[in-house]
């Protein structure tokens, strides 16, 4: 210890610790809560509902005016109101024609607290599209998970593959040279950063390893 320097007791260490991780998983908490909100309300369908309540509002400030007054509000609102009905029944206003595709732009599309995520459907397994010790055509049939391919924001592409829970689904990830490290640390810990589709966590979980920490931005 450095000369001059006060010792720091252990348990002052360990609150100041525990109020950190607190206050970390307080911050978790509140994006969720707003992930779940958003997940509620499209985004696509917001900005209508936004311009619901703003007509509605004004009908209501203008319910003391002449009833010529009333006509504008009264139009914008049941104009506003039904493309909201519109948005709430149908696709219409699902993503199409995006980057020269032709059709849905995805099978499916959603959105977080931070990001658009899109998920495209994929003709080969898990194991197909991943680098294996074998050509990819020695890995067909039913016994390896269905793959489908996440798009975040347009711009990062990750893979994402099903995953029934049971472990000898996944023991294919061994075979890849991109996990070799869970064989030379046998039982590590493992950090993942950036989670993506999860695949990481599986080829965790595929070497038996018994602690993963996972962590997006």
């Amino acid at each position: 210890m450095p000369a001059g320097a006060e010792a720091v007791p252990l348990d002052e260490v360990s609150v100041a610790r525990g109020e950190r991780v607190e206050r970390a998983n307080n911050e978790a908490r509140v994006v969720e809560r707003r992930g779940h909100l958003v997940q509620r309300v499209s985004i696509r369908r917001d900005e209508i509902l936004v311009a619901v309540l703003v007509t509605a509002s004004a009908l209501v400030f203008a319910a003391g005016a002449r009833p010529r007054a009333l006509a504008l509000p009264g139009t914008a609102l049941a104009v506003a109101s039904a493309l909201l009905a519109l948005a709430l029944t149908t696709n219409a206003y699902t993503m199409r024609f995006v980057k020269q595709r032709v059709g849905f732009y995805s099978s499916y599309v959603a959105w977080n607290a931070f990001s658009r995520v899109s998920a495209f459907e994929m003709d080969r397994n898990a194991a197909q599209i991943f680098p294996l010790k074998n050509p990819p055509e020695q890995y067909g049939g039913d016994e390896y998970p269905k793959s489908m391919m996440l798009d975040i924001d347009g711009t990062a592409w990750t893979p994402m593959m099903g995953y029934t829970g049971d472990p000898a689904s996944i023991q294919f990830l061994r075979e890849s040279v991109l996990y070799v490290v869970h064989h030379l640390k046998p039982g590590g810990d493992v950090l993942v950063i950036g989670t993506g589709g999860g695949r990481d966590l599986l080829a965790a979980a595929a070497a038996g390893l018994a602690r993963s920490t996972a962590a997006s931005t």
